[in-house]
């Protein structure tokens, strides 16, 4: 290797150390759901086409999901995405507040285990839209301040369950998947501090040849006079 390219290396990583290695997005977490029913008054419905939003009692209409956490990121937690797929096409206002529950265990949904029942986090996120589903379209919901605040009482909880309480007017509802195409949490966090570069030195320059000496002329000697 020259010295040329060697100088050239070492600047590249000088640069990349300013600049940073890692070009990835934030690291993200896709989960998938162990339990999904509806709450309608006191009756619990699971199995099939679930619904967001609400029935004949809208003040008594719940939906429920639990999902199982894996191992987390250990970097900064970003943001959280509720992830629906409409089980037909429909169009109809949905208005919806959902919380997670305040628990790094959550026991999953029954009759004596109802969604309404559940002790919830203060921050919630409000979800409200009257559009057109189209069927098997993909929706996605921010969950981002519950999760949040769930994340931050409990570190890494066992499982996360979010409660969509019913706002507004009766029979207000959107259905979605459950088999197939199930909903899904998406959990994003920062990315990964870049690795440190490995700097490489540069040889040192070699010394430069030593000139060789200039001698100068000998002195004549002297004529002795007679």
């Amino acid at each position: 290797m020259t010295t040329s390219t060697r100088l050239s290396l070492t600047a590249a990583l000088a640069v990349a150390a300013v600049m940073g290695f890692s070009t990835a997005r934030a690291a993200e977490v896709a989960l998938a759901p162990r339990s999904v029913v509806n709450q309608s008054g006191a009756t619990v419905e699971s199995g099939g086409a679930r619904w967001l939003g609400t029935g004949a009692n809208a003040a008594a209409s719940r939906l429920g999901l639990i999902f199982s956490v894996p191992d987390l990121p250990r970097t900064a937690f970003r943001s959280a995405t509720l992830i629906l797929t409409a089980a037909w096409t429909q169009w109809i206002a949905v208005d919806v507040q959902i919380a997670a529950e305040l628990s790094p265990a959550p026991a999953d949904f029954g009759p004596r285990a109802l969604p309404s029942d559940r002790l919830l986090t203060a921050l919630v996120s409000r979800y409200t839209e009257n559009t057109r589903w189209g069927a098997n379209g993909a929706y996605e919901i921010d969950v981002t301040e519950p999760v949040r605040a769930l994340l931050a009482r409990f570190g890494h909880p066992s499982a996360i369950a979010l409660i969509a309480a019913g706002q507004g007017t009766p029979w207000g509802r959107k259905y979605f998947a459950t088999a197939g195409a199930s909903p899904s949490l998406k959990l994003s966090f920062d990315d990964p501090p870049a690795p440190p570069p490995t700097m490489v030195p540069a040889d040192p320059a070699p010394a430069p040849h030593a000139a060789p000496p200039v001698l100068s002329p000998a002195p004549a000697a002297a004529t002795a006079t007679m």
